[in-house]
């Protein structure tokens, strides 16, 4: 029988004396505002969600399982338990490729977090600053420890860094809006660590569903941990060292936890990408770059030979011939050369089979490119080559892409991008009112903001 070690506890100690004790003269009027921008960002793409694909199919599937409660279903005049309401919200989260990124882990905190606070806020009554202290400490466990975890390894042994970390970060927000003991947060890590999973299987899917349902996972899971621990149920105890920890159960080695001590002196929430195309983020640098050589030079996708893309072979791996077509390199960079754009109109339905897509499709090439290493995965780069008919060539390098921390959208582009996504399911007063509740935070509760998504 293995004796646990001080040093096998203390980092998961750490990390739960961290989360209880985070105070709110912490949350600075910067850091409120990030944690803002991300909720609002998250939100936006929730409630677009329902009118597609994702979510119609989710809510097909609601009756089946879900119990009465006091968690919202947005678009609709249902209410349901916690347990649900995480998976719906979370789900809807991701349901349509827009929303935020943590790119150096290139994970989706934001839909899983933000749909812990949001379903257990409805649940237990929180204020909307008590959500925005949840989104943010939450934010930072799963920002911190998906840089801390070995990326590459898991994802090569066939996990979703997302899937896996995410229910981290929903356990702490859910601990926030809880109140949770030091002691309680200790158990929910432990809990929460019990139920991680998710594998890469979605590169095989062609719907999103199952991508999507991940995000539902993380913050269902990260509550129900939290809420067993505030009742006395107990949990592992060493969760990021010492014999079987998730790290070396999802990586095959231990890495070193010392990514514990970033917690609340580094702030992961500057590092929150916001999307302004409807794609995979491996792709965002090589559709600026590809839009903006277009423009400058004057070039139509009539006068194209061929475009070469070029990105580091792990981020590659991802969008190389993916059969979830707004995750496929090929086909949302022909899309977006013909259109001029990869909005909602490219990324869902049936744009991507048109036959000028698949023609120039075929004359585009993904070239996983080891060059581009230096920059990755603090960034995500990619080098695009256009070929034209005439046997010109224009080729340009794009490090950062549109809505990373170096190149951000700016706060009215986030609040109009809400509101494209927002008004065709709530109409334009409830969009507003929402926006306005969502940035002031305050004392008002989570539960009026809610009801503003009712049918």
């Amino acid at each position: 029988m293995y004796e646990l070690t001080e040093a096998d506890r203390a980092p998961t100690e750490t990390v739960a004396r961290w989360i209880s004790g985070f105070s709110a003269a912490s949350m600075t009027p910067a850091l409120k505002e990030a944690a803002a921008y991300v909720l609002l960002d998250s939100l936006g793409v929730m409630l677009a969600s329902t009118h597609h694909d994702v979510g119609k199919a989710l809510y097909g599937a609601i009756p089946s399982f879900a119990a009465p409660g006091n968690v919202i279903v947005p678009g609709t005049d249902k209410r349901v338990d916690v347990q649900t309401g995480a998976i719906v919200w979370g789900t809807l989260g991701h349901g349509l490729e827009l929303d935020e990124v943590h790119l150096p882990s290139q994970q989706h905190i934001g839909a899983t977090v933000c749909a812990a606070a949001l379903a257990l806020g409805q649940h237990v009554g929180s204020t909307m600053d008590q959500v925005l202290d949840a989104t943010l400490v939450g934010y930072e466990l799963s920002g911190h420890f998906g840089v801390g975890i070995d990326m590459p390894r898991l994802v090569g042994r066939g996990f979703h860094l997302t899937a896996v970390v995410s229910g981290f970060g929903c356990a702490a927000a859910a601990a926030r809006l809880l109140g949770s003991s030091a002691d309680q947060v200790y158990a929910s890590l432990g809990l929460t660590a019990s139920q991680a999973s998710g594998t890469l299987a979605w590169h095989t899917e062609s719907h999103h569903n199952s991508k999507s349902f991940h995000m539902g996972m993380g913050a269902r899971n990260g509550i129900t941990a939290a809420l067993l621990a505030r009742h006395g149920f107990r949990g592992p105890v060493a969760v990021f060292a010492g014999p079987r920890n998730v790290v070396h159960t999802f990586t095959g080695q231990d890495n070193d936890p010392s990514w514990v001590n970033g917690l609340g002196s580094v702030y992961e929430i500057w590092n929150s990408a916001k999307k302004s195309y409807a794609a995979g983020r491996p792709m965002h640098a090589a559709l600026d770059a590809l839009l903006e050589l277009m423009k400058e030079h004057g070039v139509v996708a009539a006068n194209l030979e061929g475009i070469d893309v070029h990105m580091p072979p792990n981020a590659a791996s991802i969008v190389d011939g993916n059969p979830t077509q707004n995750i496929d390199c090929r086909s949302v960079i022909a899309t977006a050369a013909i259109d001029g754009r990869f909005g909602l109109a490219q990324g869902e339905g049936d744009r991507m089979n048109g036959q000028d897509v698949q023609d120039l499709k075929s004359r585009t090439n993904l070239i996983h490119d080891p060059a581009l290493d230096v920059h990755f995965p603090k960034n995500w780069p990619a080098e695009v080559v256009l070929r034209l008919k005439d046997g010109r060539e224009f080729r340009q390098t794009q490090i950062t892409s549109t809505g990373s921390r170096d190149k951000p959208m700016r706060p009215d582009a986030l609040r109009d991008k809400f509101q494209s996504l927002s008004e065709p399911v709530i109409g334009a007063s409830n969009t507003a009112e929402a926006m306005a509740m969502v940035l002031a935070g305050g004392s008002v509760s989570v539960r009026t903001l809610a009801q503003l998504f009712l049918k």
